[in-house]
């Protein structure tokens, strides 16, 4: 009960602080002087409209358009020069090479590979409205083998270690054993139960409707015991916030939904506390497809169960298939016996 209280006068410190911000900067009460925001300088001014782009032309999700705005931040503020932006003959094939093979040595090659696509996109923007000359083809491409490693499961003791783990948190117990339990049963993204919302569970039917990748919309069937457990978590959930319409929200601070970065922090911090290590979501997706594969189920209903929608997505998890594997496996050569004489 003590803990309880902490955790929520905890909350409502931070919302005060807020409100306190507020009222300072709003001049209603004693404080420090508002600091006046910066006028926005070349950069500002075009990478918001490199965000308008994306969100109007491009229709990407917000997440990835404060990726992508993030990227051309850094990417610009390397090209200006003592607050000017200089694109007109600095911005050219070698300056890109140059920034790329900088980079390889701050960040990861998958890192890399991801950023080589955005730099593509913001090049090909700025020759669009005019302020430099085509060359996003001039960016090299990152090698990489497609596939090459092997999906990393969990064994059911150690999705057992998590789900215990979840009851060290007794005031947001109830919620994160419901969120642990879709990622375990159905293999569903994090922002797939970030975004799920309390009209998306046909109890009746016992359905759930998914938002996956790229506004596709799916159902799926609840199992009994998932079911249940979200079930209990509702009734137990008693800091929902008014109107608020998602399943999952944050239980300190201000009332809001739950973002898909919350769920990794939670689930990090349950998998540690089970001495686990720090476990992402997408881990228990791959244990989801891993199960289904060594019980017999196809790579198609392995891809329709992970709403893939190339079977080339789910090829990866062939290597985890290991009974199907040993069929075909090669008997391992066994050397040949010594002969008497010295021959073999």
């Amino acid at each position: 009960m003590l803990r309880n209280n902490a955790e929520r006068m905890q909350g409502y410190g931070t919302v005060l602080l807020r409100l306190l911000a507020f009222l300072r900067n709003a001049g209603r009460v004693p404080g420090q002087p508002v600091v006046q925001a910066p006028m926005p300088g070349p950069v500002d001014e075009l990478v918001e409209r490199w965000r308008r782009c994306l969100l109007q032309e491009h229709g990407l999700q917000p997440d990835t358009v404060r990726e992508y705005t993030s990227y051309a931040r850094l990417v610009l503020d390397r090209l200006a020069e003592e607050g000017n932006l200089q694109l007109s003959g600095r911005l050219t094939a070698e300056w890109v090479t140059d920034f790329l093979l900088a980079r390889r040595s701050e960040v990861t090659r998958s890192r890399v590979k991801n950023e080589t696509s955005m730099l593509r996109g913001l090049l090909r923007f700025l020759h669009g409205v005019g302020l430099i000359e085509a060359i996003d083809d001039v960016v090299p491409a990152v090698f990489s083998h497609r596939d090459s490693g092997i999906p990393k499961v969990l064994s059911p003791a150690e999705v057992e270690q998590i789900i215990r783990a979840t009851a060290a948190f007794p005031l947001t117990r109830y919620r994160n054993l419901a969120v642990i339990t879709l990622f375990s049963t159905l293999g569903l993204r994090s922002k797939e139960v970030a975004d799920l919302l309390l009209e998306d569970i046909d109890w009746s039917a016992g359905i759930l409707r998914i938002r996956g990748k790229s506004g596709y919309v799916d159902s799926l069937p609840l199992p009994p015991e998932a079911g249940r457990i979200l079930a209990d978590y509702l009734l137990h959930d008693t800091h929902r916030g008014l109107g608020e319409r998602h399943v999952f929200h944050r239980s300190i601070g201000a009332f809001g939904p739950l973002s898909p970065g919350g769920l990794e922090s939670m689930v990090g911090a349950a998998s540690r506390r089970a001495g686990l290590g720090a476990v992402g979501t997408h881990r228990f997706r791959h244990t989801v497809a891993s199960r289904a594969l060594n019980a017999g189920a196809s790579m198609e209903e392995v891809s329709q169960l992970l709403r893939h929608r190339s079977l080339g997505s789910t090829s990866i998890y062939a290597k985890v298939d290991f009974e199907r594997l040993a069929l075909v496996a090669q008997p391992w050569p066994v050397p040949a016996t010594t002969i008497p004489g010295g021959r073999s």
